[in-house]
This record gives structure tokens, C-alpha cells and sequence, in this order.
């Protein structure tokens, strides 16, 4: 697929994004009463792809057996999850969603497995993750993780290890999460680079510090 190919997709991604945040702002403001003109329709161009996909995962709480007592209670994940797959599902996406005990380590690599087994090189795999994120700092580098509801997921390791796997396909990932500015960074400039054959964007929702 080439850089011009890829642009209706980007440009639906930003779309969206804008359009989240315009609501968001609205619902706060309380302008959300007043009537506003129809937002303009968007239109995916999924013929343009061999395949498009999508994933969410949504995690209200942690097990908190497997951090140390620490349960991380967050309100409206799974509903970020829902409503992003809804969107999606609206526009002929097939899409999976994992929802707070259902999303286990075993249970997002066994989905990003299937749901990227048959998909040939070209095609476009949407992303989310709304939920805690963490770093563990260390003497040279940092490593960013994901809390699935049974434990961490490394971006280092566990995002780098499924993308290794993963065709020639285009990965929008939206990471709602703490830390998640540098989530793709160890896939980015990982001198392993040439076994990903898949391109990385990632729409992070916080600085990698932070």
C-alpha cells in the first residue's frame, strides 16, 4: 500500500478523533443542549483494502491478585471500548472487544493472532485500549506497559512480539493510558525492525512521562 493509499485512513482516524473531542467539549460546556448542524458523514473506504479489522479492549479494574492487592478501579473504560466498537461495527468493521476479565495477556494475543492470521499484506487493523497504563524505569531505558486485567503487557516485548507476527498491514492503535506517548517507540527504532513488516500509528492519550 502506498503513502497516497493510506491517507483516506488517516484522514478518518483524525476525523474521528475531532469529532470525539468536539462532543467531549460540548457535554462539559453544557453546549450539548444547544442544536447543532449534523456533523458532515464520514465514509471508510474499506474496498480500498484487502481487509479491515478492529480491536477493543476496555479494563474497568485489575485483578488485584496479580498486582500486589491493587485493584486500579477506573470509571468508563469498557464504555470507551463499547462505543469505539459500535463506531466501528457501523461502518462493516468486524470487530472484537475484550472487556475487563476477558481481557487477559492470553486472551488479547490469542485475538490479535486470529484476527490477523488471514489478513494479507495491505490491509488495516484498527486498535484501542482505554485503561491503566505503567513504566518501569530502568539504569538506560524505560519500558512502557499495558494492565490487562491479569498482569502487564510490555510494549518491548509483548506489542513488538504480535506486530512480529503480523502481515504487511497498516496498525492504528489507540491507546487511551498513562504512559502510552512512547508505547510504540521499542517497535519504531527497534534494531529488529526488519521483522515488522507491518506500519505502526499510534494516537497516544498521554505524554510517555506522564
Amino acid at each position: 500500500m502506498t503513502y497516497r493509499d493510506s491517507l483516506p485512513m488517516q484522514a478518518f482516524v483524525f476525523a474521528v478523533i475531532v469529532l470525539v473531542c468536539i462532543a467531549g467539549c460540548s457535554a462539559l460546556t453544557g453546549c450539548a443542549t444547544v442544536p447543532q448542524d449534523e456533523p458532515e458523514t464520514i465514509s471508510i473506504p474499506i474496498e480500498r483494502y484487502p481487509s479491515v479489522k478492529a480491536l477493543c479492549v476496555g479494563i474497568d479494574r485489575v485483578n488485584p491478585v496479580d498486582y500486589g492487592g491493587w485493584s486500579g478501579p477506573l470509571p468508563d473504560c469498557e464504555l470507551d471500548a463499547k462505543e469505539k466498537a459500535a463506531e466501528w461495527e457501523a461502518y462493516g468493521i468486524p470487530t472484537t472487544v475484550l472487556l475487563t476479565r476477558k481481557a487477559t495477556k492470553g486472551n488479547v494475543d490469542a485475538a490479535l493472532k486470529e484476527i490477523t492470521a488471514d489478513m494479507a499484506p495491505g490491509s488495516v487493523l484498527f486498535l484501542l485500549y482505554s485503561g491503566h497504563g505503567g513504566q518501569d524505569a530502568g539504569t538506560f531505558s524505560s519500558h512502557e506497559y499495558l494492565c490487562m486485567f491479569n498482569g502487564k503487557y510490555y510494549d518491548y516485548k509483548d506489542v513488538k512480539g504480535n506486530l512480529e507476527r503480523a502481515p504487511g498491514i497498516t496498525v492504528y492503535w489507540i491507546c487511551d493510558a498513562c504512559h502510552s506517548g512512547d508505547m510504540g517507540r521499542p517497535v519504531v527504532f527497534s534494531k529488529a525492525l526488519d521483522d515488522i513488516k507491518c506500519k505502526l500509528f499510534l494516537l497516544a492519550g498521554c505524554a510517555a512521562d506522564k
